[in-house]
C-alpha cells in the first residue's frame, strides 16, 4: 500500500502508487519494448492524464481511459507529423488538426481515425481550401 517500486521478471519497471498489488494514482511505467508511460493509473491501466513515449520517438500527451487514448491529446510522430484534438478508443475521433511533416494541415472532424464531412486543408503558405 502506498508509494513504491516494482521490477517484474519480464523487465517491466514501475514506480508510483500501488494498492493491493495494482497500480493506482500517479506513476511511471517502463516496458521492455522501450515504451515509457508517466501519468495516472487506474487498475494498472493508463487512465487520466499522461505521457506515453515510444522507442521510435513517437509521443502522445493527453488523456487516457482504460489504457487507450481517450479525450483531448496530441500525438507527435518522430517523422514530424502531429495530430492534436480528440481521441476515442485510441483513434482520432472528434474535432482535430492533422499536421504533416511538410506543414500541410487538415482541420476537421474525425471518426475512428478518418476525416468525415467537410474539412479544411491549410498549406504551409497559409492558403486554405475547403474539402
Amino acid at each position: 500500500e502506498g508509494e513504491g517500486s516494482l521490477v517484474h521478471k519480464n523487465g517491466e519497471k514501475y514506480s508510483g502508487f500501488i494498492q493491493k498489488g495494482v497500480y493506482n494514482g500517479k506513476g511511471v511505467l517502463e516496458l521492455p519494448s522501450g515504451k515509457k508511460y508517466q501519468g495516472d493509473f487506474k487498475d494498472s491501466k493508463f487512465h487520466g492524464k499522461g505521457v506515453l513515449s515510444f522507442p521510435d520517438g513517437n509521443v502522445y500527451v493527453g488523456e487516457f481511459e482504460n489504457g487507450l487514448y481517450n479525450g483531448k491529446g496530441t500525438l507527435t510522430s518522430s517523422k514530424g507529423e502531429k495530430y492534436s484534438g480528440y481521441f476515442k478508443n485510441g483513434k482520432f475521433h472528434g474535432e482535430g488538426v492533422l499536421t504533416y511533416a511538410d506543414g500541410t494541415k487538415v482541420e476537421g472532424d474525425f471518426v475512428s481515425g478518418e476525416l468525415v464531412g467537410n474539412g479544411v486543408l491549410v498549406f504551409p503558405n497559409n492558403d486554405s481550401k475547403k474539402q
